[in-house]
């Protein structure tokens, strides 16, 4: 009965959103639930890596999240509520211009079509508070977009530790995929590539996500 009259109400409708909500929100639990009970298995669920970068923004009082591999814009999806300006960077022109329809009515949504490896330069260059980075744009076959290498992201890391801002905090999606292979490199390469820039910088795996701030912060 709840059912047939949801599907008859206008799906604008307060009464609507509330129940989408509170719908979604019981699912997402649910998914945390079951991946906890399985002993957390990597990759986690997406809902898992959405509840990370939140954790991330509240505690460090981020404002700002700056995404590398957009996709679909699933992140960015769950990432309105918490950030007051988001700027995503897609290298396949096809998943940025359907990105930027999409996300068209949102002001404070910028998507950026391009080699992230190249065009974050401009973008930290143009940043003058602590962001949260969330480095995704590593090639997983399908649709998924491509340059000329599988990862950029040492491209992408050296040019935010050039970056004069120390208060970021930097997470990198798929750190299984992190082997040596195909032009990734290892956890332990990233973790040298840091320290010997940034000393002082933290750099931890967990949940399938390479973490890395400034100690204390």
């Amino acid at each position: 009965m709840i059912r047939k009259v949801l599907l008859k109400m206008d799906k604008k409708s307060k009464i609507y959103q509330t129940h989408k909500k509170i719908k979604e929100a019981i699912s997402a639990r649910k998914k945390i639930i079951l991946w906890k009970l399985a002993g957390r298995p990597v990759p986690p669920p997406h809902i898992v890596k959405q509840k990370i970068l939140k954790e991330y923004a509240e505690k460090y009082k981020l404002h700002t999240l700056i995404e590398t591999g957009t996709f679909m814009g699933e992140m960015i999806d769950a990432m309105l509520p918490a950030f007051s300006r988001i700027i995503s960077v897609e290298v396949d022109q096809a998943l940025a211009i359907r990105a930027q329809k999409k996300f068209s009515a949102y002001p404070n949504v910028t998507i950026i079509q391009g080699d992230s490896g190249n065009v974050l330069s401009a973008i930290a260059a143009d940043i003058k508070q602590s962001c949260l980075f969330w480095l995704d744009a590593h090639y997983s076959g399908g649709v998924t977009g491509k340059s000329n290498v599988e990862t950029p992201i040492i491209q992408e890391l050296n040019i935010l530790l050039n970056h004069f801002a120390s208060h970021h905090v930097i997470l990198i999606d798929d750190a299984r995929e992190f082997t040596g292979n195909n032009n990734y490199p290892t956890v332990e390469e990233v973790k040298n590539f840091i320290t010997v820039r940034r000393p002082d910088w933290v750099v931890q795996v967990k949940d399938d996500i390479i973490r890395i701030h400034q100690a204390g912060i």
